[in-house]
């Protein structure tokens, strides 16, 4: 009888790991569900899962967006069930996991802000057009400065740099006497991209933004919200410039035209640093072409004004290798302040004041045994500014849930921003990693068998 039993409930269990095993995807704001298009194929080909994607509006709020997530779960609802979800949809998810959580077994999330996202307080309150402006002006100041010029300027800049002989000088003399506007024209679309990056992104008067910022009603409501499904929390690792390769991605998701775009964008840095680089005196021979004298009146009074134009352009090429993506970090909130121990020599006494009277030999090893003298390694805790890791957008601290109870295994994923998630392919190590067990037994899933 024990082995009939037995057989019987063989026979159930094997039946039942058979059959394909649920998964929800779950798009972020404004995406769509062919944001998960290559994952569902990727899942579906490879392991015993049926893949389910919803098209919803995400403009209601989270709480809306997870009760329409939460209606179209009770069909496939239990123990096996996994729900993965990007950005607003791993929000949403944690919400519906709330509001029950009988819904899902287990849970992924890939650059879900789980603690909100600084850009969109940034956003709300100006600082993120503050960012846009500022940006612009610190990349035009030194075209503008060239292009300003009056015509007798510009002559004399390009012929004081032919007579140098130097084709680093004579090339930027040529950029600011007849290029500045060309790149005026460049830097006016830079911007323009990033606006759209932000704006397209982020409406302040949308509910689902408004949910989303930092320390927002919403985000304080859900924040000590825990429960004991096995979750995974994906994030974003993405390499400098970040903002440079978030941009790169919201325009395309092609890689050889995100690569052709940071390329530009750092070809862009080091002309602005040659064009600097190449702004000096000129040469002493124009004073003996005729009016001579004019050159050099020009050049005694134009002396202050080169100085300046050098600084632009100086201060063009930093902000471009530096500043731009420390701006942008501090943006995101992925810059932050950090403390660090570091050790320095102190002569300490134990005897009283004004040590240093009997202070140590040339060599540091004197010892006053009257008064306790002695050098010691004191501790001391210092500050710096750190870039932090984030997707670009979102900093690493708020993918994982740092201040938040509803937290899971904390998988990184290099080199990966927050647009590119649904196809990175990194992105497929990820997933072909889970599903085979790697991150937690749950999510372990049979592979298909061809034909299946």
């Amino acid at each position: 009888m024990k082995k009939i039993i037995y057989i019987i409930f063989l026979l159930a269990f094997t039946a039942m790991n058979a059959q394909d095993r649920d998964v929800l995807w779950v798009q972020g704001l404004n995406k769509d569900a062919l944001f998960w298009s290559r994952q569902f194929a990727n899942a579906q080909i490879n392991y015993r899962i049926k893949s389910y994607g919803f098209t919803y509006p995400t403009n209601e709020g989270v709480k809306r967006y997870a009760d329409r997530i939460r209606a179209a779960s009770n069909a496939i609802k239990g123990s096996r069930t996994i729900a993965v979800g990007h950005s607003l949809g791993g929000v949403a998810i944690r919400q519906a996991d709330k509001d029950d959580n009988s819904l899902y077994g287990g849970m992924i999330t890939l650059g879900a802000p789980l603690d909100g996202a600084k850009i969109i307080n940034q956003k709300i309150s100006g600082g993120a057009d503050r960012f846009i402006r500022q940006s612009i002006d610190n990349l035009k100041r030194g075209p503008n400065i060239s292009k300003s010029k009056n015509l007798f300027e510009k002559i004399e800049t390009a012929i004081g740099a032919a007579l140098t002989l130097r084709p680093s000088r004579i090339k930027s003399a040529a950029i600011r006497v007849g290029g500045s506007k060309a790149i005026l024209d460049i830097i006016t679309g830079v911007a323009g991209d990033f606006q759209g990056t932000i704006t397209d992104s982020f409406d302040p008067n949308n509910n689902s933004v408004k949910d989303l910022a930092e320390n927002s009603a919403y985000m304080y409501s859900i924040r000590n919200f825990q429960s004991n499904q096995p979750k995974i929390n994906a994030w974003g690792n993405e390499e400098s410039p970040v903002h440079i390769r978030l941009m790169a991605s919201d325009i395309s998701l092609e890689s050889p035209i995100q690569n052709e775009i940071v390329k530009a964008y750092n070809e862009i840095g080091n002309q602005y640093k040659a064009i600097a680089d190449g702004i000096g005196p000129g040469s002493p021979l124009r004073y003996l072409l005729p009016r001579g004298y004019l050159f050099a009146i020009n050049d005694i009074f134009g002396r202050k004004k080169r100085r300046r134009e050098k600084e632009a352009w100086n201060a063009g090429a930093d902000y471009i290798r530096r500043g731009w993506e420390i701006a942008w970090n501090e943006l995101t909130g992925a810059r932050f302040r950090e403390g660090y121990t570091y050790f320095t020599k102190r002569y300490e006494c134990a005897g009283g004041n004004n040590p240093l009277q009997y202070g140590p030999d040339e060599n540091n090893n004197f010892y006053n045994s009257y008064r306790h003298c002695k050098w010691v390694d004191k501790p001391m805790t210092g500050y710096r500014w750190v870039n932090g890791p984030s997707d670009g957008l979102i900093k690493k601290s708020s993918q994982v849930g740092a201040n938040s109870k509803w937290k899971g295994k904390e998988v990184r994923l290099d080199k990966v921003n927050h647009f590119e998630m649904g196809v990175h392919p990194r992105v497929d190590e990820f997933f072909a990693n889970a599903f085979g067990g790697q991150h937690g037994e749950f999510f372990e899933t049979k592979k298909r068998n061809v034909g299946q």
